[in-house]
């Protein structure tokens, strides 16, 4: 603290060390994502350029950021390091995301045949094996993935899914628009 010409300790004086944490931040407008470190002194952009850009979900075992192009048939990955690696996959229009990097799962909506589908990570091939739970949801809004399942928020009701598409849980909710699920 200074004033004037004297300068002034504030006590305790308490010093923090970042993390190893990293976070991505996605941009729709323009189409770019970025890593930021943790300390906020850098970031750095991924690798191309995302025009259809509709979600981003980070598997925090890596670092790796996977990004939803609508225009891309596929996912996209972004390394910690920010290389940029493509996964084609049998998906028409590529929706929202959610990773489950403790299950090693990701969950990925195909927006034109509105379906859920899970991936497996790491992902050992350039393309990702899709297995579609046993639904079509209408008015899909909203997913995230939890202990190897992935809650679905749909035009009137949120439901829960296991990667065996079975269907365990199921609540009428008007207009579902984000879910938030923790562990007890």
């Amino acid at each position: 603290l200074i004033r004037g010409e004297e300068e002034r300790r504030l006590d305790p004086v308490r010093l923090a060390t970042p993390g190893s944490q990293v976070g991505w931040a996605a941009d729709m407008g323009s189409g770019l994502v970025w890593r930021i470190s943790p300390d906020n002194r850098s970031a750095f952009f991924g690798q191309g350029r995302f025009p259809g850009l509709v979600a981003v979900g980070v598997d925090w075992r890596d670092g790796a950021c996977w990004v939803s192009d609508r225009y891309f048939k596929g996912l996209i990955r972004i390394s910690a390091e920010g290389e940029l690696s493509e996964h084609p996959a049998a998906v028409e229009e590529a929706g929202l995301l959610s990773i489950d990097p403790e299950a090693g799962l990701g969950w990925l909506v195909n927006e034109a045949q509105q379906t859920v589908s899970w991936f497996a990570l790491p992902v050992g091939a350039d393309s990702l094996k899709l297995e579609a739970v046993d639904a079509r949801f209408e008015g899909l809004a909203a997913v995230e993935a939890q202990a190897g399942s992935c809650w679905i928020g749909a035009a009137g009701r949120v439901l829960r899914y296991w990667r065996e598409g079975r269907r365990r849980q199921e609540w009428v909710v008007d207009r579902p628009t984000a879910l938030a699920p923790t562990e007890a």
